[in-house]
């Protein structure tokens, strides 16, 4: 683009140079409220034709609008043969009575084909993203809490997953989304080392199981249901439990641990 988005007349400059006068330009246009042109200053109705655009409309559609306002508004402008874009919020042009038209549309049809810039989310990408981000945490805060069933926490795995797995469609590559990927990972892990952990128990009660049986059949009939051969058993299998679950904690601890690094990664608008 060799046009300043303020004056759209052929200008003799490289290409950088136009990019960079069309980002400084564009910005001030935008966001600053303009005060009247003193009335020598004052352009010409009959010499220009203005684009309004929304800037309020446009950010609720994109949050990056402002990074992108530099190349997407010349390209309107051009396009529609107008002299300047300018803001609707900002516009204050006095009594000139200048010919004016709202391109908002246009400029919405041109962010829709733009990709966000990294770190920008769309206002539906930040609802999605925190959308995944809220089902992960609670099931985060059910399992923080402990007293979880496998079966309960089975059945919270899937409805997790049920929320999550759309919101994610919506999320943009990059490392917001591959570390939501992760946590969602990591709490599906937490039921696969569980399954592991509970076959693992069984074997180990069986193998408890015959060594206390083998106890009794050594021991004198009175004494094979004694509290105290009872009691051993007992804590056999007590201590053989903590062994085998001790993985388990590990395990759980790392989706949480993933949730406390999502949350710093969260989108400004979405952070709670």
């Amino acid at each position: 683009m060799t046009r300043s988005l303020f004056q759209l007349n052929p200008l003799k400059m490289s290409k950088r140079r136009a990019s960079s006068t069309a980002l400084l330009l564009t910005l001030p246009i935008l966001f600053t409220t303009f005060t009247p042109l003193p009335a020598q200053a004052q352009p010409k109705a009959a010499s220009m034709l203005l684009g309004v655009v929304d800037e309020e409309k446009l950010a609720q559609s994109r949050s990056d609008f402002p990074l992108l306002a530099a190349g997407v508004l010349p390209q309107v402008a051009a396009k529609r043969h107008l002299t300047l874009v300018v803001s609707k919020q900002g516009l204050k042009w006095g009594q000139s009575k200048v010919p004016s038209v709202d391109v908002t549309g246009d400029v919405l049809a041109l962010l829709r084909d733009t990709p966000a810039k990294d770190g920008a989310f769309t206002a539906s990408q930040q609802a999605a993203a925190q959308k995944a981000f809220d089902a992960l945490s609670a099931l985060g805060v059910a399992l923080r809490i402990g007293n979880l069933s496998y079966d309960a926490y089975v059945e919270r795995l899937t409805n997790t997953t049920i929320l999550f797995t759309p919101a994610m469609r919506q999320v943009p590559e990059g490392a917001l989304k591959t570390r939501l990927s992760e946590a969602m990972q990591a709490f599906t892990d937490v039921r696969t080392n569980w399954d592991e952990c509970t076959v693992l128990l069984k074997t180990r009660d069986r193998e408890l199981d015959a060594n206390q049986n083998l106890r009794r059949v050594l021991l004198p009939a009175s004494e094979r249901n004694s509290p105290e051969l009872l009691q051993m058993g007992a804590d056999e299998h007590a201590q053989a439990r903590r062994e085998v679950f001790r993985p388990l904690k590990g395990a759980q601890e790392k989706p949480l641990l993933l949730l406390e690094i999502i949350e710093t990664m969260m989108p400004a608008s979405s952070t709670k």
